[in-house]
């Protein structure tokens, strides 16, 4: 709890009172998921990502955080669910791969271009999801997919475990790339490909959710 302290104390620094009286009151009511965020995230297959990325520990208490009508306590609970996913169903090395570099999900080549989907987590924890699905040609970027591994019962699911997508956008001005993705994948949509793309579909505990506001052009899973 002392890298807790240590936060609140720049914030009182800043001079920020009120914030700092608010995220002590919500860590006190969420302790025992605080708790468990900060063991989790102490293994060693976190430690160079966490060390990198210290408010990683806090970051539940971020208004807005993962979805609006998120409270503290569901927050909470996502990211706590969502480390204990990684670190339970994989393992140690594959996880330090996903967190600091990026793990290899997809690749074809056809008609003389390269067609990727990387997995890792993002360099920015100011964004939304804790890990992302990029949709690269030929070394660039056109797609990127942020999601989470969260709880079925924060989004009303029977299921154990939830994928949470919290955005699917395109890059910007890579219009040509998506055309030229279309053409390969015979008209599907470069944005349906990093979905499709899970290598945990195939799990009977694991359903995607996707509320339809945040998707772009309506699209639905």
């Amino acid at each position: 709890m002392l890298r807790l302290a240590l936060h609140l104390q720049r914030q009182l620094a800043q001079k920020q009172p009120a914030a700092l009286l608010r995220k002590l009151w919500f860590v006190a009511a969420n302790t025992p998921r605080q708790v468990g965020i900060l063991r989790v995230l102490a293994q060693p297959a976190f430690a160079e990502y966490t060390l990198c990325f210290p408010c990683l520990r806090y970051r539940y208490l971020r208004e807005n955080d993962l979805a609006r009508s998120f409270t503290v306590a569901q927050r909470a609970a996502c990211h706590l669910h969502h480390y204990r996913f990684l670190s339970t169903r994989f393992s140690e090395d594959s996880v330090r791969q996903i967190m600091n570099r990026h793990v290899s999900l997809f690749e074809l080549c056809e008609a003389g271009n390269r067609f990727a989907i990387d997995l890792a987590a993002p360099r920015n924890v100011a964004g939304e999801g804790e890990l992302r699905l990029h949709f690269r040609i030929d070394g660039i970027n056109i797609f990127d997919l942020a999601f989470s591994f969260i709880p079925g019962w924060v989004v009303d699911s029977a299921a154990q475990n939830v994928i949470l997508i919290s955005a699917l956008q395109g890059v910007k001005g890579r219009h040509d790339s998506i055309r030229l993705a279309e053409k390969a994948f015979h008209g599907i949509w470069p944005a349906a490909l990093p979905v499709t793309s899970f290598p945990f579909s195939p799990c009977s505990m694991l359903s995607v959710h996707a509320p339809c506001h945040r998707l772009p052009g309506g699209y639905r899973l």
